[in-house]
């Protein structure tokens, strides 16, 4: 629990330092490579332990949770019976675990439709070697991994612009950015800044591509 608050907290304070001086800039990369890393550091920070001379608000805070985290610890389920006393942290933990699960069970649903999804459609190969799915019926041009995925209309009558949009996606790795987002999401799905840093990389990600095209 300590390792989840102090994680929430380094991408707390990652994100309103980018928020506040870089989240107008058109530097696209820059900001990408920034929200990405903020992801990575709230997962490596807090690894390392930090000891300073003078306690400052931020370590007493810390250290105040710890502390009682280590008086309260969590009760096993072969304790239940011994006690009946159900502490704030179980709680909390509990609570915690369940928003956890229930993103993790959202996300393997996901992932499973739209591995059916994408075994329909006609498909082809397009210039870059990438796999173009296409379906009846108006959907969203979306790409994952080297797959293209769009509308029979919009092949016919958009085609170029679309393909060269998706073909920039799928060069740059974006769905790569995308899985670690959304195991950031399932991680931290309490903390509010993962929501806000999902929303700017998502937007990002369209910039970069619309730029290279």
């Amino acid at each position: 629990m300590v390792f989840i608050l102090k994680s929430a907290l380094v991408l707390a304070l990652l994100y309103s330092c980018f928020f506040f001086l870089l989240s107008k800039e058109t530097f696209h990369r820059l900001n990408r490579i920034m929200l990405n890393g903020m992801m990575l550091a709230a997962l490596i920070v807090p690894l390392f332990h930090v000891t300073t001379q003078h306690p400052n608000v931020i370590n007493e805070e810390i250290y105040m949770v710890q502390t009682i985290m280590e008086e309260e610890p969590l009760v096993l389920p072969l304790q239940v019976e011994e006690t009946s006393h159900i502490t704030w942290i179980q709680v909390i933990w509990w609570i915690y675990l369940a928003g956890v699960a229930t993103l993790l069970v959202i996300t393997l649903l996901q992932a499973i439709n739209l591995m059916r999804f994408m075994r329909g459609g006609l498909r082809h190969t397009d210039s870059k070697g990438n796999t173009v799915i296409l379906h009846r019926g108006q959907i969203p041009p979306f790409s994952i991994f080297h797959y293209i995925v769009m509308s029979l209309d919009d092949y016919e009558n958009h085609r170029h612009h679309i393909l060269a949009h998706e073909q920039e996606h799928i060069h740059r790795g974006h769905t790569v950015d995308l899985m670690l987002l959304q195991a950031m999401k399932i991680f931290q799905w309490f903390n509010p800044f993962i929501w806000f840093l999902s929303r700017d990389l998502k937007a990002v990600h369209e910039y970069e591509a619309d730029q290279a095209v």
